[in-house]
């Protein structure tokens, strides 16, 4: 049987995607199931382990079922996952509790107290840990729930466990591992003396000793994988990565001047750099954390999407004698409203802030609520604050002389044409869509590729199988009229926080 497709399966917050390529990029079908995910009103959000490899089996079963391709036929295959959604879990793999999501918040006094050591590591991540990351997770974890901490075997990501759950095999993403876990392969990798000195000296044995560049072969599918999955034993997994970093891969960016912008759940905006820059507020600059010899800068919301659905779900509902409305019939609606919303501003740290104020205690706010105001001026008022973030965050790389002069951008959001046009006119940056508006999806499948040996490498890889869709001009008459909103969103912030 000739194995002529790739699958990329994409672990993401709210769901796992899985979706068959040919060896072009051109998708064939996908299928898409949700997680049960649980919010505390303390900032704790979990959710099951064995939901997320539910869901990607059932993903990955509709989809063969839905194309009509059998599982022998599919030559590589590529996972990603968010960063850092912890998993505690015994020799075999069977986890100890739920997963932490990755946006949980509970590590707030974690990340101060590895802050304070000062050691040099955390000058390739901007000065500090970040609430969201597996590092201040698994100290909370020791701190608070010591016997399950020392109980586990492993310490890992979703995409780790979900990679030894297809092959049988423990290794580590340079990708994730630089991002989130404090790995620096320009130093040799970990430094064991800055894990004695913030009370994990024992991390280091609870990691996969492996650590491997995106793309490179991970495992192999197990014959248990394969019985559970419709798929044939013996396929190559390559090695991904977090999520947003994968899916530079799925937008093509390789080059400086361009700004890799995923907006899902939360939003990301990646930059690469030739040489290492340090910006206050900004993560990195990681040391190959995507590509050999190149450094990355990186931006983030910990909270866009996620609004956008908060608002649907609570605020559009099924209820007797109101219209259901759905993400399209919003967009129409929330397009009659004028930008800027008539004086109506949001701030969407619904869920902390993550860049550039670094702040996991901030919260939503909307300002200049009138009666005059629905809420479709709601809905429109949280798309342009989101952008507004993003804004903050592209000022912020252009004052350090980090130039960006187009933005590409994937993820459910860019599915929105009113709120990538948003995006555009509060930027006055173009924004360029792709064909394929879940990159993440496709670059996993792009590691898959490489990993089977379709491809020589990502950049060859990525050549073939990607393709741009639109360039979105910024309408200069909507960014003046943006202006006003944008310095009262700053300056909301800064009189409730003090930043």
């Amino acid at each position: 049987m000739n194995r002529n497709f790739l699958l990329g399966i994409d672990a993401g917050t709210q769901s796992t995607r899985a979706a068959i390529f040919d060896c072009d990029g051109k998708k064939l079908g996908s299928a898409e199931t949700e997680h049960n995910i649980k919010y505390f009103t303390d900032g704790r959000v979990e959710h099951s382990p064995e939901d997320l490899w539910n869901a990607l089996k059932t993903s990955v079963t509709r989809v063969l079922e839905q194309t009509g391709i059998k599982g022998g036929e599919i030559a590589g295959i590529g996972v990603d996952g968010t960063c850092s959604t912890t998993i505690l879990c015994d020799s075999q793999g069977a986890p100890l509790l739920d997963a932490i999501v990755w946006m949980d918040t509970r590590a707030k006094e974690e990340v101060k107290s590895i802050a304070k050591s000062g050691h040099k590591v955390l000058s390739y991540s901007g000065g500090e840990d970040a609430v969201e990351w597996i590092v201040p997770k698994a100290l909370w974890v020791k701190k608070n729930i010591p016997q399950v901490y020392h109980k586990s075997s492993y310490i890992v990501e979703s995409i780790n466990w979900l990679n030894f759950m297809l092959t049988g095999r423990w290794t580590a993403s340079r990708c994730s591992s630089t991002i989130a876990w404090n790995y620096a392969s320009v130093d040799g990798g970990w430094d064991r003396g800055f894990f004695q000195e913030i009370g994990l000296e024992e991390i280091l044995d609870k990691w996969p000793v492996t650590v491997q560049p995106m793309g490179a072969v991970c495992g192999c599918v197990s014959a248990n994988a394969a019985a559970q999955l419709g798929l044939a034993e013996g396929i190559p997994v390559g090695q991904g990565g977090v999520d947003a970093h994968v899916a530079m891969l799925g937008m093509g960016v390789f080059d400086t001047g361009i700004m890799a912008m995923s907006l899902g759940s939360s939003s990301v905006h990646l930059v690469l750099t030739q040489a290492p820059i340090e910006i206050p507020g900004i993560w990195g600059p990681y040391p190959e954390a995507v590509y050999d010899h190149k450094w990355l800068l990186q931006g983030g919301q910990s909270s866009t999407g996620s609004v956008v659905k908060w608002f649907k779900d609570n605020f559009c509902g099924n209820v007797p004698g109101t219209e259901p409305m759905n993400y399209e019939m919003l967009d129409l609606r929330g397009g009659d409203i004028p930008p800027g919303c008539q004086g109506l501003v949001a701030l969407e740290n619904f869920q902390g802030n993550r860049s550039p104020y670094r702040n996991p205690a901030a919260t939503g706010i909307f300002r200049g609520v009138t009666l005059a105001h629905g809420k479709y001026h709601l809905y429109r008022a949280l798309l342009e604050g989101a952008a507004f973030g993003t804004r903050l965050i592209t000022d912020l790389f252009r004052e350090n002389e980090v130039e960006i002069e187009e933005i590409r951008i994937c993820g459910g959001g860019a599915k929105s044409r009113l709120w990538t046009q948003i995006h555009a006119d509060v930027t006055g940056i173009p924004l360029v869509t792709m064909e394929e508006k879940e990159s993440a999806v496709l670059g996993a499948a792009i590691c898959g590729a490489v990993a089977a040996g379709i491809y020589g490498n990502l950049e060859e890889a990525a050549g073939k199988m990607t393709r741009e869709a639109e360039c979105i001009q910024p309408n200069w008459e909507n960014h003046q009229m943006y202006e006003q909103n944008f310095k009262l969103y700053v300056e909301t912030y800064k009189k409730l926080y003090g930043e």
